[in-house]
């Protein structure tokens, strides 16, 4: 199974409305994208940059998911509130724990199986 990976980065919320729209070119979102590809692990090859969105609030990024709709076939977020808010309009979420253990990751990968 294939999957269209889309990585949501979430901008610190700044108080000033002007200045709420988050563009590519902004250095947070570049150092936010550079940490990610700093691993040994995650290379351009693997993530696209353009495969990377950055948002300021929750509800920006419960906003981008539900205009994903259909395209998406789970969401993996580590906040509960984005399950309970996202369940409502039909789609899966999987809620993970980022202190958690190994044992937790095969859990995961259990969870990740899509049953077809």
């Amino acid at each position: 199974t294939y999957f269209t990976v889309i990585v949501v980065l979430m901008m610190d919320n700044v108080d000033d409305k002007s200045d709420k729209i988050v563009r590519k070119e902004d250095p947070e979102v570049t150092a936010a994208k550079n940490k990610l590809y700093s691993s040994s692990v995650l290379t351009p090859s693997i993530l696209p940059e353009h495969r990377m969105v950055a948002v300021r609030s929750h509800t920006g990024k419960i906003a981008l998911v539900r205009q994903l709709g259909s395209t998406v076939d789970f969401v993996l977020d580590y906040e509960s509130e984005t399950r309970v808010e996202l369940e409502r309009f039909g789609f899966r979420v999987i809620v993970y724990n980022s202190a958690a253990k190994n044992t937790t990751l095969a859990r995961l990968s259990n969870q990740l199986k899509i049953n077809e």
